[in-house]
């Protein structure tokens, strides 16, 4: 590859049937005030009109190269191929139904150049479709933490149960994936394969608290919905069994942090059998009898069900909320969100995300506000969703605030 072809940034854009939203998630990247990049699309195999979409505004933008796989190869393969195709110093990856916040990219480049850092991290804003809500963002780049290497980013997010494997949430020099960092193929999630290995051969983190990324929630096609026959529990403990047997690229990784993404994915695995899906209980068993045998991870399976987010869930406390004029969740961290996945798939609806100190993000096209500018009425629900150290000034600030009952999804 000669030194002419290199440009400054590479978008990585994986597409599969998103002909309504590939064209913002295009022009998003197109209003980064970058000069310097490419946009490499590969569609894999639309059956709507996304490829003719891509096409008709790569005529305008000679800046994209659209590609298209031979056959339905899934999100893994596709964006794998579309790494292969890059030129840029830095890749971004933008889902074709989400999109960039604009000037945002701008800001991390200088950032990634001045700090001379391999990945830049920022925080992903969500709303759904056909909410009305717009996403806040603050462009001057917030420096939360930096550090010296992956494997601390990743032991730090580990420990406070907020661990994030998508790939929208980087910025990441080129040669650092060149280590053979890639996405599982054939896979529902191929997202953890990939945030490992890009954490173990990661030196240098820049963690910036701005939400520049918008994830999109919409209900159907998205390249992460192909029909696939391996279900997500399956997934989680093959690569549970893999992480014990050192078969996958967490081998540099150290033992204290690899029981941690262990425990983590086990905590996966029970609130995945919580919330009933296909084939959990079959897969318990076969997780139950690979760790009898080994007293480290049994111990750890054995914690999990203590520290899932879901854990045991209070039937009396869902009937509260149930009755209740309207629901809030105080708490808008891993717990919040999987509590509000708790009370959406038992029919109840949630009003807003409340902290502390608000914040103006949206998370599931829900508002996270300040307990100050909540007005419930009397009749309203709070469901406490912080971990354990945080209850008692959570609980003590909703006495203090309202007149609300409250309650604990967990027994």
């Amino acid at each position: 590859m000669s030194e002419q072809n290199y440009v400054a940034v590479s978008f990585v854009v994986a597409a599969y049937n998103t002909e309504k939203y590939i064209e913002k998630c295009l022009r998003s990247i197109e209003q980064q005030d970058i000069d310097d990049y490419e946009i490499i699309v590969v569609d894999d195999c639309s059956k709507d009109s996304t490829y003719e979409v891509i096409t008709r505004f790569s005529e305008k933008n000679t800046h994209v190269k659209l590609y298209q796989n031979e056959v339905n190869c899934g999100a893994g393969y596709t964006k794998n191929k579309a790494v292969s195709l890059c030129h840029g110093k830095y890749i971004c990856f933008v889902d074709s139904d989400d999109w960039l916040v604009e000037g945002a990219i701008k800001q991390v480049y200088g950032l990634a150049e001045t700090m001379q850092c391999d990945d830049v991290y920022y925080e992903m804003q969500s709303i759904n479709e056909g909410s009305g809500s717009i996403p806040i963002c603050d462009m001057e780049p917030h420096v939360n933490n930096v550090f010296d290497n992956g494997e601390s980013f990743f032991e730090k997010m580990l420990d406070e149960h907020k661990v994030t494997v998508g790939a929208g949430h980087h910025f990441i020099r080129r040669d650092v994936i060149s280590k053979g960092v890639r996405f599982s193929e054939g896979t529902v999630n191929d997202d953890w394969e990939f945030s490992t290995g890009l954490y173990r051969n990661t030196n240098r983190i820049i963690v910036l608290s701005n939400p520049y990324y918008v994830y999109f929630h919409r209900k159907l096609g998205s390249i992460t919905n192909i029909a696939n026959e391996v279900s997500l529990v399956s997934e989680i403990y093959q690569y549970i069994s893999a992480i014990c047997n050192d078969d996958l690229e967490p081998r540099k990784i150290s033992d204290r942090v690899k029981s941690k993404i262990i425990l983590y994915r086990m905590i996966e695995l029970q609130n995945e059998i919580l919330l009933g899906k296909k084939g959990c209980k079959e897969e318990l068993e076969v997780v139950m009898c690979q760790l009898a045998n080994n007293p480290l991870h049994r111990e750890l399976f054995e914690k999990s069900k203590s520290l899932s987010v879901y854990g045991i869930v209070d039937q009396r406390v869902l009937e509260q909320a149930k009755r209740a004029s309207e629901v809030y969740i105080y708490g808008a961290g891993a717990y919040g969100r999987d509590s509000y996945r708790i009370l959406t798939f038992s029919g109840i609806a949630v009003k807003a995300f409340v902290t502390t100190e608000g914040g103006g993000v949206c998370i599931f096209g829900l508002p996270t506000q300040s307990i100050n500018d909540t007005q419930p009425d009397k009749d309203s629900f709070f469901l406490v969703a912080v971990s354990e150290r945080y209850k008692t000034e959570v609980v003590k600030t909703i006495k203090q605030k309202t007149m609300c009952d409250y309650g604990y999804l967990v027994v």
